[in-house]
């Protein structure tokens, strides 16, 4: 497998070609955004009914979707034409998504005693872990010495990044949980 590094002149005058996963992880973020807006705007009464079972407010639900079809969009665009703040929000979505579904994994048993729902959580079980592993495995691209000198973020502290994202994440959920206790 090749592996492209560029040199020192080329990080310094940021004249190299955009990597790339680069390319394939901004289109499908460009796309993922776009979908989950298109989606929200069509199925908004139906997304509101869902948001009661959940146990969230309506409003909090409907801005959270919104937002994150938002945040793909602009970093998928910011990834394309190689802007760090493209980088920090695809980490930011990527670590969202990743604390999303460990929640939703943590949350199977829960889900399937209180809705008597009955079945394979097996299968569950297995579309969750794939889909962590794949926002893992995205991440771990992300915090690549080659995408991180494309996006000239090599200078920065990628575990003190990621507890912070995380936190950031973390936030969101609690928000959220707080929300429904009075929903």
């Amino acid at each position: 497998m090749a592996y492209y590094k560029p040199t020192e002149e080329e990080i310094m005058e940021g004249d190299y070609d955009r990597p790339f996963g680069v390319k394939i992880i901004s289109i499908l973020m460009i796309l993922g955004g776009i979908i989950l807006l298109i989606t929200q705007l069509y199925a908004f009464s139906i997304m509101s009914e869902l948001s009661s079972l959940m146990g969230v407010s309506s409003l909090f639900f409907q801005a959270v979707i919104g937002f994150l079809g938002l945040i793909g969009i602009a970093a998928g665009v910011g990834m394309w034409i190689g802007r760090i703040w493209g980088w920090w929000l695809a980490i930011f979505y990527l670590s969202y998504s990743l604390t999303r579904n460990l929640n939703t994994l943590l949350s199977i048993p829960g889900i399937t005693e209180q809705y008597g729902l009955s079945g394979n959580a097996a299968g569950h079980y297995v579309k969750y872990g794939l889909k962590i592993l794949w926002d893992v495995l995205l991440l771990r691209y992300m915090c690549r010495d080659t995408t991180t000198s494309f996006f000239k973020t090599t200078e920065t502290n990628k575990l003190k990044t990621m507890v912070w994202v995380f936190g950031i994440c973390e936030g969101f959920f609690v928000i959220g949980w707080l929300l429904s206790l009075f929903a």
